[in-house]
């Protein structure tokens, strides 16, 4: 269940767009229950479908490249001479990708935006 602060005083079963954590990029349509509801006091509902879409789809069972494939496209593969030469580089590259903060924490998209440069850097 979340909470839902409704945009005014609505009659129940009234539907309404909301949006989950406050992010604009991710909008459901909410329905008022029973009794209604007053601007500015919340109420829950149940936690919408967002389907699979933003799901990871991780492998599972075996690995998908052998233990030694890093040398199949050569000794200099570009990512291969990155991790040995470059480790701070192949780091913050991953730790981007991973949304950490410099400190290597977990971090919304403001707090990471950043993280590359500061950890080349140092």
């Amino acid at each position: 269940m979340i909470s839902v602060p409704p945009p005014a005083t609505l009659p129940e079963g009234y539907t309404f767009e909301a949006y989950l954590n406050d992010d604009p990029s991710r909008p459901f349509i909410c329905e008022v229950p029973e009794g209604g509801v007053e601007e500015g006091k919340t109420f829950l509902t149940p936690m919408p479908d967002t389907g699979d879409a933003n799901r990871i789809k991780a492998p599972t069972g075996k690995w998908k490249d052998g233990l030694f494939n890093c040398f199949s496209l050569g000794v200099c593969h570009p990512s291969l001479c990155c991790a040995f030469f470059c480790t701070r580089i192949a780091m913050a590259q991953i730790m981007t990708r991973m949304s950490l903060t410099w400190l290597g924490e977990p971090g919304q998209k403001v707090a990471t935006q950043n993280t590359f440069k500061v950890v080349v850097l140092l």
